[in-house]
């Protein structure tokens, strides 16, 4: 099933007709492209994939259809927070080392997360890149069960009648 705000359909006298994705040789390159960029991202950010994405989109003139292959190919992926501490534990230490004094300059917010860093044995880097991992946009793309674009179209047709169903 894919979200409401992703269904598509036509109403004519009447009667709601859904706007199935016909399986055609363009509608094959979209759907390959957006598989490829999947698996190219397998290691990197949740944020890369989605501008990668937004790129497509920006491209094509059915953005609900690209988003609705997109929510598919999201529910085949894993995702992980790659962190050496807990980033609610780091941001902790972070913020109570700079207790009520905000750091107004790079100089300073290095020297607050240096001494914080050398607290828990790592990297200024490492901790930097710690602070904020659990955001969705900052887990990385650790698995994706790859389909091919046929199938995608086929199930993107089937979650959309199982949209329009549910609605009814």
């Amino acid at each position: 099933m894919l979200p409401s705000e992703l269904l598509r359909v036509t109403i004519r006298k009447g009667k709601i007709h859904p706007k199935f994705a016909r399986i055609t040789q363009e509608n094959i390159e979209i759907a390959n492209e957006l598989i490829e960029i999947f698996k190219s991202s397998i290691g990197k950010k949740k944020e890369e994939l989605s501008f990668k994405i937004d790129e497509i989109e920006n491209s094509c003139r059915d953005v609900k259809f690209i988003r609705g292959l997109e929510t598919l190919l999201l529910r085949k992926c894993e995702f992980a927070i790659k962190s050496r501490i807990s980033p609610a534990y780091a941001r902790e230490l972070v913020f109570e080392e700079a207790g009520n004094k905000i750091p107004t300059t790079k100089e300073e917010r290095r020297k607050i997360l240096k001494k914080v860093a050398d607290e828990l044995g790592i990297t200024i880097a490492e901790l930097d890149n710690s602070l904020f991992a659990d955001l969705e946009d900052e887990q990385i793309l650790m698995k994706f069960s790859a389909i091919t674009p046929e199938l995608l179209l086929k199930l993107y047709n089937l979650s959309l009648a199982q949209t329009l169903l549910f609605k009814a």
